[in-house]
């Protein structure tokens, strides 16, 4: 019967939780009227005691009247007398059947007038939260017990899997500590997270010594992993390499692939006399990698967002050049449908724009997807031109534009990485003849 108590109140989280940013935000920033409202908690259960109070600055003795409203109706109404300092209270009982939602309360003193919100359900945030940490609880209890067994077996516990477990700890206190002080929504969250790090310490437990287990019956399969983590380590020093020569940070990422190729090279010679050794130094080699890899993320997303930065810049140019060929086509068809083309062509540079605003503001979804709508106005622009052959056309010479910069923009880094560029330069060749014949036939009668 308690575990049912615990899951009827897991299914009430998820249809509370959509309704709690909305609730959260009617609370009103700090007033700067003459008079304010307050309510003790934000969240009440049916049938609890509800206590509203503020000052005004008309001081002692004044009438404040206070009305709390639903959606239903008015729920409670009285006026009441400041004291010193122009406090107020008032308290009333919430219905054992009250309306469950979010309720409105209002004070004024004649003058000046302040409003609040409260919400009142089945189950708070509190309730929440007290669940969720006893289910983080349960998934240390288990994490914990799986790491005893594996001890007692002769086992060892992975790295992967004691991080996981050790910051699933650190957000259960947390949301201990969030509870207690008053804060159910953060405990919520932060109880939600460590049950997740719980869940992956198991997980990467058991993967874990299901890979040890491998390694250690099998010869052959050992012997592979070396060579496919051997891969990946020279995959990724030429990748360091580059991004030296790009003139970024790479120190940290450099230190974890030399410790994982010296430990593979030793793996593959312990291989032959101590298999259990080998099977060590393999799996701590899997963490320098992947220690490597969570180093060299920030810089790949860096990476990305000045390629979308040279993108734009690119179509931008584009653009550009589609108008200059749809102003000269101007003489040569129907200008209503040009004019039309070029019109679509001018809302396209405007979203070129705004996505190179958006970039260099840090918004590079919305960015990406600016560019995206920009594209689409760029093809029905040229659709509109009437021809088919105009239209195929000058098509074919905004894709061979954008094929030409993009290996430009590949040459220069083969350049710059001391590359052989022959074949490069020799298709950028190719199509520029491609587009001079194209632009030739667009522009003439």
């Amino acid at each position: 019967m308690k575990g049912n108590n615990l899951w009827l109140g897991l299914v009430a989280a998820l249809l509370l939780l959509p309704a709690l940013p909305s609730a959260l935000a009617a609370t009103p920033a700090a007033s700067t009227a003459s008079i304010t409202i307050g309510t003790n908690s934000k969240w009440y259960k049916p049938g609890e005691a509800v206590t509203i109070n503020g000052t005004t600055t008309a001081g002692a003795g004044v009438s404040v009247n206070i009305s709390v409203n639903n959606t239903q109706a008015t729920v409670f109404q009285t006026t009441v007398q400041t004291i010193a300092n122009g406090k107020y209270v008032a308290t009333f009982t919430l219905a054992s059947d009250a309306y469950i939602g979010v309720y409105r309360a209002g004070a004024n003193d004649g003058t000046h007038e302040d409003k609040t919100s409260f919400t009142v359900s089945n189950i708070t945030p509190a309730d929440l939260a007290a669940n969720m940490i006893k289910l983080a609880q349960d998934g240390q209890a288990r994490a914990e017990k799986l790491f005893q067994q594996l001890k007692d077996e002769g086992a060892t516990v992975s790295p992967e899997a004691q991080k996981d477990h050790d910051e699933g700890v650190t957000e259960l206190t947390n949301a201990q500590n969030q509870l207690s002080s008053g804060h159910p929504v953060l405990a919520l969250a932060a109880a939600r997270n460590a049950m997740n790090h719980f869940r992956d310490a198991i997980w990467d437990a058991n993967k874990f010594q299901k890979v040890i287990t491998t390694l250690d019956n099998n010869t052959d399969a050992l012997n592979a992993t070396i060579k496919r983590e051997t891969t990946v380590v020279n995959k990724l020093n030429t990748t360091i390499t580059q991004l030296k020569k790009d003139g970024k940070d790479v120190t940290n990422a450099t230190s974890d692939i030399s410790d994982a190729k010296t430990k593979l090279t030793a793996a593959a010679s312990e291989l032959k006399t101590d298999q259990a050794d080998a099977v060590k130094l393999v799996l701590d080699a899997q963490v320098d990698v992947d220690k490597a890899i969570e180093d060299l993320k920030p810089l790949a997303v860096t990476m990305a967002h000045d390629g979308l930065m040279r993108f734009l810049n690119s179509a931008e140019a584009r653009a550009d050049n589609l108008e200059a060929q749809l102003r000269k086509m101007r003489t040569l068809g129907d200008r209503v449908r040009v004019d039309a083309a070029i019109a679509r062509l001018e809302l396209a540079k405007g979203k070129i724009s705004s996505a190179i605003a958006a970039l260099k503001n840090g918004r590079d979804l919305e960015s990406l997807k600016g560019m995206t709508s920009a594209n689409y106005d760029i093809k029905t622009g040229i659709g509109n031109i009437g021809s088919a052959k105009d239209s195929a056309n000058l098509s074919n010479v905004n894709m061979l534009q954008a094929k030409i910069q993009f290996l430009q923009r590949m040459l220069e880094q083969m350049q710059k990485w001391n590359m052989d560029t022959t074949s490069i330069k020799a298709q950028i060749a190719g199509l520029q003849a491609q587009l001079d014949k194209a632009q030739q036939i667009t522009t003439t009668p």
